[in-house]
């Protein structure tokens, strides 16, 4: 082999290198029809940086067939902050009546991890037109996932994503099976719980509230009711129909509350304006400040 051929296999080798990275590169963007008819380039949506009380990630069941008081007070499935922390509702006892408040636990994981999940989020469809299909089934509640981005807040609803039985699942074409066991791989990684998780202190609550009906068992008896002290019942509406009330409980007061609703369960009827009602009490997470934070995330 002569020297120019050397030359010459290196000078192919190193425009073959070139030609990949730039085909790598292209592969991180999408090409967007302009209204000339011609395409432009425009980078995926990537990760961003967040304040640390801020949303990085975050997942909300939304809908369902659940009482509209449920509805109105259910915590986020997961929320993921800027500076790592991550709170969720851990166990619960299973007895009825449950306890009054919720058990509300928060942990905390490295910023760069925060990022890896949102990236995993992102590639599993979030924000993207990807047919994540609908199971036939119906009562079942959206999961919807946010991740803050570098083109702003991405957003992606899948109905039943939690469903499980393969009968009610073989509508389901194989593309939109799959697409939903990437996003439900990336859920169940946010969901792991953390190694040292603590109760979350929550420092405002929100509380839901209906005219008290009774216990949903109908042989148990009411327990006794407990006096109000917060703010007049039943608040704003938030509910459709203005059939759930809210209103919000901060500082002194709220800790407070706190302390009593700990003695009391899900079936305590809170006397009021000569009226008994039945609440829930919603911890506000540190990106809400009130009532109107759970209307949004209906």
């Amino acid at each position: 082999m002569t020297m120019r051929d050397i030359h010459r296999r290196s000078w192919l080798g190193a425009t073959a290198l070139a030609a990949l990275a730039v085909l790598l590169a292209a592969s991180a963007c999408a090409r967007t029809p302009t209204a000339a008819g011609d395409t432009t380039t425009v980078a995926s949506p990537d990760a961003a940086p967040v304040g640390a009380d801020a949303v990085a990630i975050r997942v909300d069941s939304v809908g369902g067939y659940l009482p509209a008081i449920e509805i109105a007070a259910r915590l986020p499935v997961i929320t993921v902050y800027g500076d790592g922390r991550a709170i969720a509702e851990g166990p619960v006892p299973a007895i009825y009546p449950g306890p009054a408040l919720p058990n509300v636990q928060q942990w905390r994981i490295a910023p760069t991890e925060v990022v890896a999940l949102a990236r995993k989020a992102l590639a599993a469809g979030v924000g993207s037109e990807i047919d994540f299909g609908r199971p036939g089934v119906t009562d079942q509640p959206d999961t919807r996932f946010t991740v803050t981005t570098t083109q702003g807040v991405k957003q992606t609803s899948v109905y039943a994503l939690d469903l499980v039985e393969e009968e009610l699942l073989r509508s389901l074409s194989v593309a939109q099976s799959s697409a939903r066991r990437e996003l439900k791989y990336v859920l169940d990684e946010l969901r792991e719980p953390g190694r040292d998780s603590v109760p979350y202190a929550a420092t405002s609550l929100a509380v839901v509230s209906v005219p008290y009906t009774g216990p949903n068992a109908p042989d148990l008896p009411a327990p006794p009711p407990v006096a109000w002290s917060g703010p007049a019942l039943p608040g704003d509406p938030i509910g459709p129909g203005g059939q759930v009330g809210c209103v919000t409980v901060t500082g002194d007061a709220a800790k407070a509350l706190l302390a009593t609703a700990a003695q009391a369960n899900a079936a305590t009827p809170w006397a009021f304006g000569g009226k008994q009602w039945g609440l829930r009490f919603r911890p506000l997470l540190p990106d809400e400040s009130g009532c109107a934070d759970l209307a949004l995330q209906r």
